[in-house]
């Protein structure tokens, strides 16, 4: 039986500016850089602590490796104790942040990383 998800493996057009993004903006930690010959991935995480993680691997190299791979972003949902201080330290370093809104009894609000894919963090006590 699967009993946790450790990873998420996200594929990226330009890994490094992917990277900085999350580390640089979003307040993620980078916890390991894999250098290949055609490629680097790194695997960043909320914090050191976290128990899922998050991969970045570059498209192309991914797509070569493995033809026909669905290569898309996941749609994450992620959680904050304060959505509202969260978007707002978004909103401050330079995060395109939706506004905070009540979905399904859920407050909730979205936001494009550097290449425009889009994420969501919600409200948890």
């Amino acid at each position: 039986m699967i009993q946790s998800i450790g990873q998420v493996m996200l594929y990226m057009d330009d890994t490094k500016a992917a990277m900085e993004f999350w580390t640089q903006k979003a307040g993620f930690v980078l916890l390991k850089t894999e250098e290949f010959p055609d490629a680097t991935s790194y695997t960043i995480a909320p914090s050191e602590e976290a128990d899922v993680q998050f991969v970045l691997h570059n498209k192309d190299w991914v797509a070569k490796m493995n033809p026909g791979m669905n290569l898309g972003i996941p749609s994450i949902l992620m959680s904050s104790k304060d959505i509202h201080a969260t978007q707002a330290q978004f909103i401050e370093k330079g995060i395109a942040a939706n506004p905070v809104v009540e979905m399904a009894g859920m407050l909730t609000f979205n936001f494009p990383d550097n290449e425009g894919n889009y994420f969501a963090v919600r409200q948890i006590d």
